[in-house]
């Protein structure tokens, strides 16, 4: 029983010791990070229309890459988004051909090779 009773503290101690480790370190705010927000896929008279936007908090400014693919079409655009900016991207789809019922993107930040953000949609 006296084993069992020490090995009892010996846990409390530790959990202790993990529990002020882990509040003692301080939360890093200062994460810098690029974001896609307000991601819309809106139908009007005779067309979609895709929009949303990129913010830069990366802390300097940024160079992004948006593809796209309309059907079997694919769609580049290239922005500088400066240090705490936004940029509103929207496309016009205006689908003619049966298969034009698909519609993807992927944003990619300079020198990154895969996107923080991608996404495809049907259109019906």
């Amino acid at each position: 029983m006296n084993k069992l009773k020490i090995f009892y503290v010996i846990t409390i101690i530790l959990l202790g010791l993990l529990l002020v480790s882990t509040m003692s370190r301080p939360i890093n705010s200062d994460v810098k990070y690029s974001e896609v927000q307000r991601r819309q896929l809106v139908q009007a008279e005779g067309e979609w229309i895709l929009k949303f936007d990129i913010l830069n908090r990366e802390g300097k400014d940024t160079n992004y890459t948006i593809n796209s693919t309309v059907g079997n079409r694919p769609y580049v655009e290239y922005v500088t988004i400066q240090d705490a900016g936004m940029y509103t991207y929207v496309q016009h789809v205006r689908p003619g051909n049966p298969e034009e019922k698909g519609l993807s993107f992927a944003v990619y930040k300079e020198g990154e090779g895969s996107p923080f953000e991608e996404a495809t949609y049907s259109l019906r």
